[in-house]
């Protein structure tokens, strides 16, 4: 079973990295996967929509970012400091059967099981959907992508991206249930149809 679901992995994997590819691609999720990293957007496109934010819904906005900062340190903790150094499954550069066919523009040295990336973006794509409801599918269009593009550009499986994305969403929902909704001070929703804008 565990050797169907590798070879399942590694095939779609190949498909993704070495089929599913054109020149638009070959520049779009180089540039998603690799986005934070940017000077011009971590030190200033996001301080700018997280001031516009809190400019607009002041202590609200703030609340939201604190939960936000909460549940990402918590994904990547969990993720990279615990199921990488148990799981330690290589990444497809490290897999000498794939290594020389895949297209990979950096080569971490980390483990390839979960991806810290995807955990990171879709716990985040929770927390703010939660706070701003109306931004609910850019948020996870983005966390989709940036997951994708782990795999296009060659630094991830499939299934560790999935398993990823599962985990962040996860934690997500346990630090809502384990300290957000009995913590007053973070305004948080008993259910997902309450309006959560600031009266």
């Amino acid at each position: 079973m565990l050797e169907t679901l590798q070879s399942f992995d590694e095939s779609l994997f190949l498909l993704i990295n070495k089929s599913w590819v054109n020149g638009a691609f070959d520049v779009f999720f180089p540039f998603i996967t690799d986005l934070l990293k940017k000077p011009w957007a971590v030190m200033g496109a996001l301080p700018l929509l997280l001031g516009f934010w809190v400019y607009k819904q002041r202590g609200y906005a703030i609340k939201g970012i604190v939960a936000a900062l909460l549940v990402v340190s918590a994904c990547d903790l969990f993720s990279y400091r615990v199921i990488k150094s148990i799981v330690k499954r290589p990444r497809p550069n490290h897999i000498e059967a794939l290594a020389s066919t895949v297209r990979v523009p950096g080569r971490p040295p980390s483990p390839s099981f979960p991806s810290n990336h995807a955990t990171n973006m879709f716990g985040l794509a929770v927390v703010l959907s939660w706070y701003i409801p109306a931004g609910f599918w850019l948020f996870y269009l983005y966390a989709a992508l940036v997951a994708y593009s782990r795999v296009y550009v060659g630094v991830h499986f499939p299934l560790d991206v999935t398993v990823g994305a599962c985990l962040g969403v996860g934690v997500a929902f346990l630090l809502r249930k384990g300290l957000f909704e009995r913590v007053k001070w973070f305004q948080f929703p008993r259910g997902p149809s309450v309006n959560l804008s600031p009266r």
